[in-house]
């Protein structure tokens, strides 16, 4: 769509143990640590209790090529073309910068041992005990924007040209917030007058009932709360 050519993105792999039955009852809610190096993209493995009552433990953010990377040849088909798109980027400053090899190289080790991501919770939660985990989750990969200065993008972007609108660098491995983020997009189209642009050469009159989600009423509100 030859736009947002000044970003590239990197991808990584975010891996999870669900938590056996003796520990559905250790806590009520999920646990968040606060990240240790909020200017990458890794984060502490979380203590998390899903909607279906399943407890698990994750994720970790292991680098992979490609965001389809769930397989070991999948990285390696992608492994010399991002390698090579990453050469020519910014993203080429985060090959050198030790902070990051050396995070990178820690989320490597909690995804090849067991026990090295159980005790990162364990810093919160000593109650666990990795021998007790043996059935992993549903991995999912996140693919973070890196700008052209090599820094990580910290927040999503909304990138519009004359017929497109893409939303970039949405980072929620739950969905946590999609709803506030579909809120706003449903917005920004309904400030171009997309979704109240007529049919080109049709003559009609359509008589609208108001929805249950009325896309502009709630976009609205939860932009005067932001503000």
């Amino acid at each position: 769509m030859r736009i947002a050519a000044e970003y590239t993105d990197l991808h990584f792999r975010g891996e999870y143990w669900q938590a056996p039955q003796e520990y559905l009852n250790l806590t009520k809610l999920s646990i968040y640590t606060v990240p240790k190096y909020p200017e990458y993209p890794f984060l502490d493995p979380h203590w998390i209790v899903r909607v279906d009552g399943k407890r698990e433990v994750g994720p970790n953010a292991v680098p992979v090529f490609s965001p389809y990377a769930y397989s070991l040849s999948t990285n390696i088909r992608y492994l010399i073309p991002k390698l090579f798109e990453t050469s020519r980027t910014g993203a080429r400053r985060i090959l050198f910068d030790r902070q990051f090899l050396l995070l990178a190289s820690s989320e490597l080790k909690s995804s090849f041992s067991k026990t090295a991501m159980i005790n990162r919770a364990r810093e919160f939660l000593p109650q666990l005990r990795p021998s007790a985990f043996t059935q992993r989750g549903t991995a999912g990969i996140r693919s973070s924007l890196v700008d052209r200065n090599g820094k990580f993008v910290d927040d999503t972007q909304i990138v519009k040209n004359e017929y497109s609108l893409h939303l970039l660098n949405y980072n929620s491995p739950g969905a946590t917030g999609a709803l506030p983020i579909a809120a706003m997009v449903a917005n920004k189209i309904l400030e171009d007058g997309i979704l109240t642009r007529p049919n080109s050469g049709i003559s009609r009159t359509i008589n609208y009932k108001k929805p249950i989600w009325d896309i502009a009423e709630i976009s609205q509100n939860i932009l005067a709360s932001a503000s």
